[in-house]
């Protein structure tokens, strides 16, 4: 095994700009550094840098040269590599916050791969990523997947050296700064295993967070558009394919509601969840208030960006890619079944009638409220994912769980007012509404669940 701990650091050309570097040439910090040979040598051959010391090769060690590089891992202008023609890996920067620090460790320490880390191919490339880490790693040989498939179970840097003795050492430096490895205690466990605030999080979940913000991820985040001009949107308004069954639902006189409805703080001041209902269910005409004050659409218009609606709550990015499928239990003048919400006619549509798939829905619900109560009425939450996917980038799924907050929320204030039981539930089986509705599940699909009835 070749004995270095020496990484190169490479520009990362596909993020700096001639703009960039004129920045740099130009600020008066780095007024006494040929900043032109510096980008010249990051481009070409590298910069040898240690990442277990955090020193730098003898020519780049002055002060200000280290600041210059230190500062271009801040721009995330910077990747290392464990050589500069045909590397095994590269380790990119995700977040700004990546530091070259003096990261030593004794070699009889042992290491494991993380339960967090995880492999995924994309655009041609297998990735090694690990939420926890600032940096990422690109495999551009089968050979570096040793090193993660060796890792395993906790061993030594030399037990792994003597293993692989044709890997060279700095890959495995290139591992433990993209945190794809974990250090161990000298009983072999793992130091996530021992940290009370890491063993609280799962792996889906810390992914979805680090992911869904910015900070620690590289990719774009908010509304580009990115397939504006290349996939359709999807209407505003999606078509009602069970129109043909349809039942139209009482309107309320919403001036008779601005001069007599509660006031909005004892509304607010008095929501609780109800889930125990009575044996007497709630009416067609409350039904039809409770989704017209809360769902209904109000007005449709168009941009250059496709068609917007508007509805009672507010929506992120004018998009209200929900839909409303409502499960009926008990009510009275319409009968049991699954109906969708044709939001823009107010009017409930047939779905499915009574079968075994609705009853272990309505089953699940009374699941979820730890069987402390039945539904009279639930209401299914789905989204039209590609509504927002077509605008949005990776903070698209956070943002439509925002919105369904939003929805639970004004739900719950328009039940308070009304006298209604209300209680948002948890979770839902998203196959179960699949199987229902005969939805594609990646299209569409629910993403939470409220119901309602006659409280006790």
């Amino acid at each position: 095994m070749k004995n270095t701990s020496q990484v190169i650091a490479k520009l990362n050309e596909v993020l700096v700009t001639e703009e960039h570097e004129n920045y740099f040439i130009q600020s008066a910090k780095y007024k006494d550094v040929d900043v032109t040979s510096v980008f010249k040598k990051l481009k070409n051959g590298g910069i040898k840098v240690s990442l277990r010391t955090g020193s730098f090769e003898k020519q780049f060690s002055k002060k200000n040269l280290k600041e210059l590089i230190h500062d271009l891992v801040g721009f995330k202008a910077i990747e290392f590599r464990d050589n500069v023609e045909k590397p095994l890996v590269s380790l990119k920067l995700s977040g700004e916050s990546f530091k070259i620090l003096k990261k030593e460790f004794k070699k009889d320490s042992y290491w494991q791969v993380s339960r967090f880390s995880y492999v995924h191919y994309e655009n041609g490339d297998f990735i090694l990523r690990n939420p926890k880490a600032h940096s990422y790693l690109i495999v551009h040989d089968e050979a570096a997947m040793k090193l993660f498939y060796s890792f395993k179970s906790p061993k030594s840097i030399e037990s792994f050296r003597k293993e692989n003795p044709n890997l060279p050492s700095n890959i495995f430096d290139l591992f433990v700064d993209a945190e794809i490895i974990t250090l161990c205690s000298n009983k072999k466990e793992s130091d996530e295993s021992l940290n009370d605030t890491l063993r609280q999080w799962s792996f889906h979940d810390l992914l979805f967070h680090s992911l869904s913000r910015t900070g620690r991820t590289e990719k774009g985040i908010g509304g580009d558009f990115r397939f504006k001009g290349i996939i359709p949107p999807q209407p505003a308004i999606k078509e009602n394919i069970w129109i043909e069954n349809s039942i139209p639902l009482y309107k309320p006189d919403l001036n008779w509601l601005y001069r007599n409805d509660y006031s909005f703080t004892s509304v607010l001041e008095s929501r609780t969840s109800k889930r125990h209902y009575g044996v007497l269910s709630l009416t067609k005409e409350q039904l039809g208030e409770f989704l017209y004050r809360s769902a209904r659409v109000r007005y449709q218009y168009s941009s250059d960006y496709g068609d917007f609606i508007s509805k009672p709550y507010p929506g992120g990015g004018a998009n209200y890619e929900t839909e409303f499928y409502i499960t009926i239990n008990a009510c009275s003048g319409i009968p049991r079944g699954i109906y969708y919400y044709d939001a823009k006619e107010h009017q409930l549509s047939l779905v499915s009638e009574p079968n075994q798939e609705m009853e272990m829905l309505l089953q699940e619900a009374y699941m979820a409220t730890a069987m402390q109560g039945m539904p009279q009425i639930l209401i299914t939450l789905a989204n039209r994912f590609n509504r927002f996917n077509w605008k949005y980038s990776s903070m698209s799924y956070a943002a439509q769980l925002k919105n369904i907050g939003v929805i639970y929320q004004t739900l719950y204030l328009v039940a308070t007012s009304m006298g209604i039981g209300a209680c948002g539930l948890g979770v839902g089986n998203t196959e179960r509404f699949s199987k229902l509705t005969g939805l594609n599940y990646f299209q569409e699909g629910s993403v939470g669940e409220f119901m309602i009835g006659r409280p006790v």
